[in-house]
């Protein structure tokens, strides 16, 4: 199931989502459903991008690409907001639309069977590794919640080196990297 952290007799709990690659760890936590994914971005082709999105995601990708991004952030982008919005909802049939561009983000509006919410994505560059896309849904598509404010916490190690997310788009969120 996913993970809950408990404060006390009684309590709700606060839910997490986790998400990692081989070099970064990523968590985000609160009350109610919470989804995060990082993904590194990887080149495709168009049609290898329609072929693992969906021939439903395609304007989506090409309003993307027209806004500005590569073909490669956008895919990734849609991916990451996906896996993201999957996490907190366990919803298959997830639309997403572009609201607005911030600072290399993105907030795309997300609507499920169960209700609107949105999702915060955009690239981060770590000092080692290939630059990945982070995204955090910034409120429950299934109740529709305001998103709560809070902060970045890279890893110590990282510090001042890590871009966490853009200033205007405040989600608590832990990013660590991994070292080997």
């Amino acid at each position: 199931g996913k993970p809950v952290v408990l404060a006390g007799a009684g309590s709700k709990g606060i839910e997490i989502s986790v998400s990692h690659d081989d070099e970064l760890l990523l968590c985000v936590g609160g009350p109610g459903p919470q989804g995060c994914d990082v993904h590194p971005l990887q080149a495709r082709s168009r049609e290898d991008w329609i072929a693992l999105l969906s021939d439903a995601r395609s304007s989506l990708l090409d309003d993307l690409v027209a806004g500005g991004d590569s073909l490669t952030v956008a895919g990734t982008r849609i991916w990451s907001a996906v896996e993201a919005v999957r996490k907190a909802t366990g919803a298959r049939q997830i639309e997403l639309s572009v609201d607005r561009r911030i600072d290399g983000g993105v907030l795309l509006q997300v609507r499920t069977a169960a209700g609107r919410g949105s999702v915060v994505t955009f690239p981060a560059k770590l000092t080692l590794g290939p630059e990945k896309m982070v995204a955090v849904v910034a409120s429950d598509p299934t109740t529709a919640a305001v998103p709560q404010e809070a902060h970045p916490a890279p890893h110590p190690k990282q510090a001042g080196r890590a871009t966490v997310a853009p200033p205007r788009w405040r989600r608590w969120m832990a990013a660590k990297a991994v070292t080997r």
